[in-house]
């Protein structure tokens, strides 16, 4: 259901957004709106309905400084006026997946239990680029201390999990086993 109201939206964006360095200002702006829409404060602020879109607006342009940056601004006022803020995470999930091809692009997030090396490193984004046929890539790497060995790779919104407890799940479900 979120997904299927955040495509309009990210399709309007990807119409927009023709150059790398477009896209990073997009997805820089969509990743400060998102961490501003998760502090409690924001939250019960979005919550109350005594106070005003317009006054939500200036909160807004307040905390997060994108003067120059009117098209973001307007995204914003038709979010809130659509009562869409909610869905800003899955309008970037979705915008990564169409702008992956227009601009021959993949987008991974990779989950590993420590900081790479610059050899693992370049081993995942040529596999990356292989896998899916693209020239770039754009990798965010996620340290989770907790997770035992391997990695979990996410790209364009296909998972892959080839951390050990991961591979031992597929073992458990090849076998029967709960």
């Amino acid at each position: 259901m979120i997904r299927s109201q955040a495509r309009p939206y990210a399709a309007a964006l990807a119409m927009l957004i023709k150059t790398s360095a477009s896209q990073q200002k997009w997805f820089k702006a969509l990743d400060d709106f998102m961490e501003l829409m998760s502090l409690p404060a924001i939250q019960v602020m979005n919550s109350d309905p005594r106070i005003t879109d317009q006054q939500r607006l200036k909160v807004f342009k307040a905390a997060i400084q994108y003067d120059g940056f009117k098209s973001f601004w307007s995204l914003v006022t038709i979010l809130m006026e659509n009562k869409r803020l909610a869905v800003v995470s899955e309008i970037k999930a979705v915008l990564k997946e169409l702008l992956s091809t227009s601009l021959n692009t993949a987008y991974a997030d990779v989950q590993v239990p420590a900081t790479p090396s610059k050899e693992v490193s370049q081993s995942v984004e040529a596999w990356i680029k292989k896998q899916y046929g693209v020239s770039k890539v754009e990798i965010q790497w996620n340290i989770e201390p907790n997770m035992v060995g391997g990695l979990v790779l996410e790209v364009n919104g296909q998972q892959l999990d080839g951390s050990l407890l991961g591979r031992l799940d597929k073992v458990k479900q090849s076998l029967g086993v709960e």
